[in-house]
């Protein structure tokens, strides 16, 4: 696609918005991006401002709570697992001064 081409097509102008706002966000944290791969999408087509290889993204298998579980626990904070208590601990005896 030719840069005169790109200019004009409205998906590259929200394209290109979007990374202009990430951009803002970035220089603040990735910690307010959340990347996600759509039905039919891969990691590679994330923008290359969001490096898919080493940052998280959360891929949607299908447009069901199932096919997103892990998006939806990401946004609501629900681990998959959750890890149970230490329980009680053993008090070691002292070794004083006499």
């Amino acid at each position: 696609m030719s840069d005169q081409t790109a200019d004009a097509d409205p998906a590259h102008q929200l394209a290109t918005a979007m990374e202009r706002q990430a951009g803002i966000s970035v220089s603040v944290g990735l910690d307010l991006v959340l990347p996600v791969v759509l039905p039919g999408c891969t990691a590679q087509d994330l923008p290359l401002w969001l490096t898919p290889v080493s940052v998280t993204f959360y891929q949607v298998d299908e447009f069901s709570l199932t096919g997103a579980e892990n998006l939806v626990r990401a946004l609501t904070a629900q681990p998959r697992e959750i890890l149970p208590g230490l329980g009680q601990y053993r008090t070691c005896p002292h070794t004083g001064t006499s």
